[in-house]
């Protein structure tokens, strides 16, 4: 009984005090509900007075991480609506030319992605693997247009060096083809 009038005063008094951040509230209720719990059965005459006294202390010390939760919720809500238009952006980037851009525009939707905060765990995994595939499609026809330019460079050095073997005049009018 006198652990639980303690436990009781301690809930009370963290809910006047002001100076304790959200988290840190919300652990200190959680803790004081699993060592309640710990606690037993008090005197029957001051039991369910003690309950009641416990319960109410509990909700007014956790009342101000209610509107931080929500707040927390409402930005990762927020976040995953930047996600979902980041892949947006990335699905529309499959149907455009690769141009000068394009390698930029991937870099920056990339930044934007990590920047965005966090979102609901699932969704996350779910969007997560979206925007890895989107990535990679996009890295590989990147990728494609430099093993192309590549491709055309050496054929561009098997040509001039093809010209090497050719009389000056004819050498000249084949590099200037």
């Amino acid at each position: 009984t006198p652990r639980k009038q303690e436990l009781v005063a301690q809930m009370q008094a963290l809910a006047e005090a002001t100076d304790i951040e959200p988290p840190q509230r919300a652990e200190q209720v959680k803790l004081a509900r699993a060592t309640w719990q710990t606690l037993g059965r008090a005197d029957e005459a001051v039991e369910q007075e003690l309950n009641q006294a416990f319960n109410l202390a509990c909700e007014q010390a956790f009342a101000p991480c209610r509107d931080y939760f929500a707040a927390q919720d409402e930005q990762r809500k927020q976040n995953a609506v930047i996600k979902q238009q980041i892949l947006a952006d990335l699905a529309s980037m499959l149907d455009k030319t690769l141009d000068k851009g394009f390698d930029s525009q991937l870099t920056a939707l990339q930044k934007s992605w990590r920047e965005s905060g966090p979102t609901e765990s699932a969704l996350y995994k779910e969007m997560a693997v979206q925007f890895k595939t989107l990535v990679d499609q996009l890295k590989g026809r990147v990728r494609g247009l430099h093993e192309q330019n590549l491709a055309g460079k050496q054929l561009l050095i098997e040509k001039a060096q093809q010209l090497l073997t050719l009389s000056v005049d004819e050498a000249v009018a084949g590099a200037k083809k």
